[in-house]
């Protein structure tokens, strides 16, 4: 018994030294990439400059991404199928007093290709969670759209909430990305955050039951509120913790989300909203839009994930039923409006 004990701390100990030399061989690997990145970046900045002229960096890569071709075939069908989308939240929230922004790689687009990003096959947006509330409300006897709750079943875990339309074979949806008040001290909250997250996470994955997600790829399972009472349980218990929905001077992005890097702002640094164009309609973006994207860096950089679509395999069994249902939408606004 004893010297099996000893061979396994053997076998651990290399194991653990094989790991450490993986781990170590991938950081080199990750800093030729983004050495040779950085090189291909400034390369490509220069083989568009105008050798000499007066263009800034900055002017130079705008002019580029004004250039960039737009989407097309099925890429196009599903921006606009969540264009659409779009117009009536528009509507339904001018309607029930709520106000949402453009967020993430939605707002990149607006600011880059006043637009969706031509790989882009969803839509982003950020709400106070209050607004979020009252949408949610109003759209439980809407009958053409509501708001899906799902979850991400790994260790990621967060909720997400989705605008979509009930014709369940028009699958476009709007993430939709609630934004929470924070009544404590604004020095405690990098700490706070990261503790409440992380342990968030550690009791999900302690969970003895937890049901298989529905779109398996995405590790996203949408909620049902019978069978997942144990998962809304531990999500409400550490919100509650963070005092969401006490009002204060300073708010940020929930702790239920899908975790991303967003810095603690004031409420001011949100609303009121300033607008801008994004294909063609007039949306609201974030008062402090500078600080709202301070964690993607320099976004008028070529990004390491262009022209790869995150969804798409989701939606191409539906792109024919997308079609159509777009055309009768526009035959149904032609006849309205005769």
């Amino acid at each position: 018994m004893h010297k099996k004990t000893e061979s396994e701390n053997k076998n651990n100990v290399a194991l653990e030294l094989t790991v450490k030399k993986l781990e170590s061989k991938i950081d080199s690997l990750e800093k030729t990439i983004n050495t040779y990145q950085s090189r291909n970046q400034a390369m490509l900045w220069y083989l568009l400059s105008d050798y000499g002229g007066k263009s800034s960096l900055l002017d130079i890569q705008k002019r580029f991404w004004n250039n960039y071709p737009k989407a097309k075939g099925n890429m196009k069908t599903i921006q606009e199928g969540n264009l659409f989308l779009i117009k009536n939240m528009v509507s339904i929230c001018e309607k029930v007093g709520a106000t949402f922004w453009l967020h993430g790689g939605s707002l990149i687009g607006a600011i880059r290709h006043q637009g969706f990003i031509p790989w882009d096959d969803d839509v982003d947006v950020g709400m106070l969670r209050e607004d979020l509330n009252k949408l949610i409300t109003y759209l439980e006897t809407d009958p053409s759209f509501y708001i899906m709750e799902a979850y991400h079943d790994d260790h990621t875990f967060s909720r997400g909430y989705q605008f979509k339309s009930k014709d369940e074979n028009f699958c476009c949806f709007i993430d939709i990305f609630p934004f929470d008040y924070y009544p404590f001290d604004p020095n405690s909250f990098d700490e706070a955050y990261s503790t409440e997250r992380r342990l968030l996470v550690k009791d999900y994955l302690q969970l003895a039951t937890k049901p298989s997600p529905e779109y398996v790829s995405y590790h996203f399972s949408k909620i049902n509120k019978q069978r997942d009472g144990k998962v809304l349980d531990l999500l409400n218990s550490h919100l509650s913790k963070m005092r969401y929905l006490e009002e204060s001077d300073y708010v940020c992005y929930s702790i239920e989300n899908y975790p991303f890097q967003y810095p603690l702002m004031k409420k001011t640094d949100l609303l009121p909203c300033l607008k801008i164009r994004f294909e063609g309609l007039v949306l609201n973006m974030p008062a402090n839009f500078g600080l709202y994207l301070k964690g993607y860096g320099d976004f008028w950089q070529m990004p390491p994930d262009v022209d790869r679509a995150s969804h798409l395999d989701y939606y191409l069994p539906h792109i024919g039923y997308i079609e159509e249902f777009l055309k009768k939408e526009r035959e149904n606004d032609e006849q309205s409006t005769d």
